[in-house]
């Protein structure tokens, strides 16, 4: 507690020495502090490693997952350059999820009840009227339909295989430039092009050729036996049923952009010449089904898709169809208790492949 003297003479004062228990507990404390800031730095270091580690795979899985069907459908519009569609689609027994994309016309967007021409997928439509007949024993599926011609029968007719083959002959219903061929110049119905045309190419009943003449005696079929119009029968007992709202010979609400006429478009007939909206034909498409749609004729090969009564059937118990005429193309699709209808107000380049493009998005939703 003195003191020192350095050689200057100065004097420096030595304070009493800190116990040692202090500086233990100091240390003590600073190798805690220093050890609970490694382990913390660690732990913050760990859970930016686990965070980076979520993200990279949520940006994996979202580089996985599809395209939402909006997407995929507005990617079909605009490589096909077709202005619009509305897709109905869900579950039977349930009410359908209805999407609106693109435009109905150049000036007004597309609307989820927006009607279109609905092209052959009035078949199946015309398919379940004459079942109906059937069904209430008016006709049978071999009755004759003399409308049609000799060894012509009901079941020749649902099935395409009539006789007629329009890739070795004319169809002036699906093509009328070719009219002229056949003598027509005004005012005509289906039935007047099915009067005219050249006889059947082959043997009815060997095998399958799309046709939409044999689908007009059909109509002509139902009219004779019913005692009604076509339209008033599949109205009263089809559509009415269903609650589909579908207009035979009606006009469309969106713009099909084509140079065919509206005489040309109604003389589809019962082939073709329906409109409604996308979830009207839901409605229908939805409704039951006799059990004889699905009947594979004799000459459809194993493994292969084949037209039954109104409906292609395939291998996999999907049944579909589609159609496609000037400015309209339309496609259902009905599998596992789910059905799907594509509505669009334009034509595809190449009708076949845009049904496969289309039916592979259908599949990505469980179609």
């Amino acid at each position: 507690a003195g003191g020192l003297k350095t050689r200057r003479g100065c004097k420096l004062t030595v304070g009493p020495n800190p116990p040692l228990s202090a500086i233990s507990r100091s240390l003590r404390e600073e190798a805690i502090t220093r050890v609970a800031r490694y382990f913390a730095d660690m732990a913050f270091r760990r859970w930016l490693l686990i965070l980076s580690a979520l993200i990279c795979a949520a940006i994996v899985m979202l580089s996985l997952r599809p395209p939402s069907l909006n997407d995929q459908i507005a990617g079909f519009l605009r490589d096909e350059h077709i202005e619009g569609a509305v897709i109905a689609y869900g579950r039977i027994g349930s009410r359908p999820t209805v999407l609106a994309i693109g435009k109905a016309t150049p000036d007004h967007a597309m609307r989820p009840d927006d009607r279109f021409r609905l092209a052959s997928p009035a078949k199946p439509i015309t398919a379940a009227a004459v079942l109906h007949l059937i069904d209430e024993g008016h006709i049978t599926l071999d009755t004759p339909v003399r409308e049609a011609g000799p060894g012509i029968t009901v079941r020749h007719l649902l099935q395409h295989s009539g006789g007629w083959d329009r890739s070795r002959s004319i169809d002036p219903i699906g093509d009328p430039r070719t009219l002229e061929k056949i003598g027509i110049s005004g005012p005509y119905r289906c039935e007047d092009i099915a009067a005219r045309l050249p006889p059947v190419q082959f043997r009815p009943g060997t095998r399958y050729a799309y046709s939409n003449i044999g689908y007009c005696r059909l109509g002509q079929l139902i009219e004779r036996v019913s005692g009604m119009s076509y339209s008033s029968y599949v109205e009263r007992y089809i559509l009415a049923p269903r609650g589909a709202a579908l207009v035979y010979g009606g006009r469309p609400s969106v713009r099909h952009p084509s140079e065919w006429t509206d005489l040309a478009y109604r003389a589809l007939g019962p082939g073709g010449g329906w409109t409604g909206s996308a979830s009207s034909y839901w409605s229908f498409a939805a409704g039951p089904l006799a059990p004889e749609v699905a009947e594979r004729p004799p000459y459809a090969k194993t493994g292969q898709s084949y037209y039954g009564f109104g409906w292609r059937v395939w291998p996999d118990g999907k049944l579909s169809h589609f159609g496609a005429i000037p400015g309209a193309y339309a496609m259902v699709v009905r599998k596992n208790g789910r059905v799907a209808v594509l509505l669009f107000n334009g034509r595809p380049a190449n009708d076949e492949n845009a049904f496969r493009r289309l039916r592979a998005v259908l599949q990505s939703i469980g179609i």
